[in-house]
């Protein structure tokens, strides 16, 4: 039966994501969407596009602001933000809020109480926060010294309460987050659910105008063409492109083959380093990925699973990667990609393996190519998590946890909050 969901991203509009945690909310809720549930979609108002219309109702509010900065972290302080949901949840009576980050949630369930309205609050947790934060917020040079050593703090306060007090589902993106929340913070596995992030099928990578896409980018017929893509703004994937240019690619410089690393992504800085070309900004990222050979995954952190790396899966591409990069996906090492554990000579050595070895290339791309169709296809990732929405509407076992929040006087008829 067809549901009313409040969608609330952050960062982005419904029609312009820009990073691949902003991409998985947009295809999730296109998935609801085609299933016929209705889609109120609230976004901040710095982020909304005239297109973004076109695929769903769209609300917008404004979020806090300091020295006229909007802080996302301090959501839960926006009067725009939580009054403007207050009047969604009061006029269009909703089922459920789907909610993509930490803060927020707190001022979602005081508006959804307020309501007298049974409205269920999922939290869709696109990474462990508390982990990214700790791994990436707080070793960013690029953020002041007082906001590395805030925000891992805040983060896991906020993940604690938001996990075992304010939400009646959570969904991840793997079982290893799954299971981090479990143990962490002492939750009840029934309420965590696995919603992998996913890939669209379309063709494979064989295509007959690989030749002219080629010499657009100025890139020769007999090139061995290696790819990575990511947000610049993200410092894993800054440590990553510098690891290529300053490590990976000065070794790989020294083959007798005929070898070009191609880097791109939002923000990435257009240049041309020895075999290192960055062509910036990807507009298409079907059609570059058309001309790869091979991608790369040179990452040292972060958090999540790594969209980036389904793309490549969906293309049918071979793939090198660390640990870091498949984390949180079903890849088994040497069948559907090389996976090492770290970026060494063994990395190296791998890359040169592959682009020597064409038959190889061919075998682990058909393989991940198998892997994405059977598993991380967005259509059935969209029918799992119709069935993750649909229980929680259907469970009336979640009401005492919530009365703990409404009521603290009240007591779980099972004992407890978590």
């Amino acid at each position: 039966m067809p549901m009313k969901i409040v969608l609330v991203p952050i960062g982005h509009g419904i029609s312009g994501p820009l990073s691949g945690a902003q991409n998985r909310y947009r295809n999730l809720a296109n998935q609801l969407r085609l299933r016929k549930n209705e889609l109120i979609w609230f976004e901040q108002a710095t982020c909304f596009d005239v297109n973004d219309r076109r695929e769903a109702e769209v609300v917008t509010y404004k979020d806090w602001r300091v020295l006229g900065r909007p802080i996302s972290i301090a959501r839960d302080l926006s009067s725009s933000y939580f009054l403007n949901l207050l009047r969604i949840l009061k006029r269009r009576d909703p089922e459920l809020i789907y909610i993509t980050y930490l803060s927020g949630i707190l001022s979602a369930r005081i508006a959804a109480s307020l309501t007298g309205k049974r409205i269920r609050i999922i939290y869709d947790a696109q990474n462990v926060e508390s982990e990214f934060a700790r791994e990436v917020v707080a070793n960013d040079t690029n953020q002041p010294q007082l906001a590395r050593a805030f925000i891992p703090i805040y983060t896991s306060l906020m993940e604690r309460i938001v996990c075992k007090f304010l939400t009646d589902r959570i969904v991840t993106v793997s079982e290893r987050d799954r299971a981090i929340l479990i143990t962490k913070y002492g939750l009840k596995p029934e309420r965590i659910r696995v919603v992998p992030s996913g890939c669209n099928i379309g063709l494979s990578h064989e295509t007959n105008n690989k030749q002219s896409i080629r010499s657009r980018l100025g890139i020769g017929s007999d090139s061995v063409v290696l790819f990575f893509h990511g947000l610049y703004a993200h410092p894993s994937n800054r440590e990553a492109l510098d690891l290529i240019r300053t490590y990976i690619a000065p070794r790989l410089a020294k083959s007798t083959r005929d070898i070009l690393f191609l880097v791109g992504g939002n923000g990435v800085p257009v240049f041309k380093e020895g075999i290192v070309q960055s062509i910036g900004y990807v507009k298409d990222l079907q059609e570059v990925l058309s001309i790869v050979d091979i991608a790369v995954v040179p990452l040292i952190h972060g958090a999540g699973t790594k969209l980036k790396v389904l793309d490549y899966l969906s293309k049918g591409l071979p793939i090198v990667t660390t640990a870091k990069g498949a984390e949180g996906l079903e890849m088994t090492n040497l069948v559907n990609a090389i996976i090492l554990p770290d970026v060494n000579e063994d990395f190296i050595r791998a890359i040169e393996f592959l682009v020597e070895k064409k038959d190889e290339r061919i075998r682990l791309g058909d393989f991940a190519r198998k892997l994405a169709e059977e598993r991380y296809d967005w259509r059935i990732i969209g029918s799992t998590l119709e069935r993750v929405l649909e229980e929680a509407v259907n469970d009336n076992t979640a009401d005492s946890d919530i009365d703990c929040v409404n009521n603290p006087k009240v007591p779980s008829t099972k004992g407890g909050c978590a």
